[in-house]
């Protein structure tokens, strides 16, 4: 008997790790894609502005048709996505067919293609969240077709492993996936399969930093001088403020795509066009830093390419991110939500020019991912992972975070 479960455990393993490597090889090279498409983008948009009115209308368009043809649900909130799947694998485990409304392989492709073409047209959307939604789809699709050979793993376990490693691979943050998943079961309060959960997710990552064997950093920023000082009161400030507009940007993103997607006649056609025609005009008066994905101006923002980003800069991004993600185009906050952390913490570093920028950018892009992924320690990690911090500012950036998660709980109670 001892010998059968041991056996079914190393061959659970072993699909696992070739699942890992398919989804590391495939996310990678998705993620590299994707990063390029958006920087000819915006190469585009400084060369020539207004090729911009003729481009992005055009590609939003073939973006969310795409979506709307083939798979309505890979548009959306990724994330949340995910979530509901995981929602219905608590009432009813191991049940791919429920969960296959949001998890199947067309999705995956969807997602994968919608989400490209976006970023070409300059789509203010990033590739982590759906980087996550993609990986999750692909450990979902084979846990269904082998659950018969490999029980030892359990569907829900598949999910988690999925959701670390794609977030792992797309910050090249393996750490940050582990705390993620860890974060995400103690909010669900799930006992049930909770050491199995973890430890099939840990084994996951280890198989994409064996595949990908972490190189350098996703932004490159020297060591900080974190103090307990007045830098912390203006970080403080930062947050409530990141708080604040996340939520706002999550809030009015998600209403204004459910209001779009609940149109059936084929008035839908005008959306992305007309979101389309709206990001041309915002870009060209904000600038190149509010088009795009956004990690590439938080790269430059860190790397002293770009000068200190104003509030024009982080109005244009606002927009320009509710614009994508309402036009029905794939396409996730978390990316726009680092860029924009990133904006407001240099627009506040001008008002306290006698201390170091880059410490109000970095507690500003801590502060803005927080709400956006709902895990604040999390958030904290892939910033601290992904600008290869030193482990001492680890609690400077909970610090950021968890004003800023609490500032958004506290908006959303008081919204409603």
């Amino acid at each position: 008997m001892k010998n059968k479960v041991l056996l079914s455990i190393i061959a659970a393993f072993f699909c696992l790790a070739f699942t890992g490597v398919i989804v590391s090889i495939f996310i990678h090279n998705y993620c590299e894609l994707f990063y390029d498409l958006g920087i000819i983008a915006s190469d585009r948009l400084i060369e020539n502005p207004l090729l911009a009115f003729f481009i992005t209308p055009i590609m939003f368009w073939i973006s969310a048709f795409i979506c709307r043809k083939f798979a309505q649900n890979a548009a959306g909130s990724s994330l949340d996505h995910v979530k509901s799947a995981l929602i219905i694998l608590e009432k009813d485990p191991n049940s791919f067919e429920k969960i296959s409304t949001f998890l199947n392989l067309r999705i995956v492709i969807v997602n994968c293609i919608s989400s490209l073409v976006s970023t070409y047209g300059g789509g203010a959307l990033g590739r982590e969240a759906p980087a996550v939604h993609m990986s999750v789809g692909i450990f979902a699709v084979v846990a269904s077709k082998l659950k018969s050979i490999i029980p030892a793993i359990s569907l829900e376990a598949w999910i988690y492993a999925g959701s670390a490693s794609g977030l792992a691979i797309a910050f090249n943050a393996p750490i940050a996936g582990f705390v993620y998943i860890v974060e995400r079961l103690l909010i669900a309060k799930s006992r049930h399969n909770f050491i199995s959960n973890i430890g099939w997710s840990a084994a996951a990552l280890f198989v994409v930093i064996v595949i990908l064997r972490k190189t350098d950093p996703l932004f490159a920023i020297y060591p900080l001088n974190f103090e307990l000082s007045f830098q912390l009161v203006m970080v403080a400030l930062v947050a409530m403020i990141c708080g604040i507009t996340a939520f706002l940007l999550k809030k009015i993103a998600i209403l204004f795509y459910k209001k779009f997607a609940d149109i059936k006649s084929n008035l839908w056609h005008l959306v992305p066009i007309i979101t389309g025609f709206g990001v041309s005009i915002v870009s060209i008066y904000a600038g190149v830093n509010s088009f795009s994905g956004g990690i590439k101006t938080a790269q430059d923002i860190l790397s002293n390419l770009e000068p200190a980003i104003g509030n024009k800069e982080v109005f244009g991004r606002l927009v320009n991110t509710i614009l994508t993600f309402a036009s029905g185009s794939a396409g996730g906050l978390v990316a726009p939500a680092v860029a924009i952390g990133a904006n407001i913490g240099s627009a506040v570093s001008l008002v306290a020019d006698t201390l170091d920028a880059k410490i109000f950018i970095l507690g500003g892009m801590a502060a803005f991912l927080s709400p956006i992924l709902s895990v604040p320690f999390a958030a904290a990690m892939v910033i601290l992972e992904s600008t290869d911090q030193p482990l001492m500012a680890f609690p400077f950036l909970i610090f950021s975070s968890l004003i800023s998660f609490v500032v958004s709980k506290l908006t959303d109670k008081f919204a409603e």
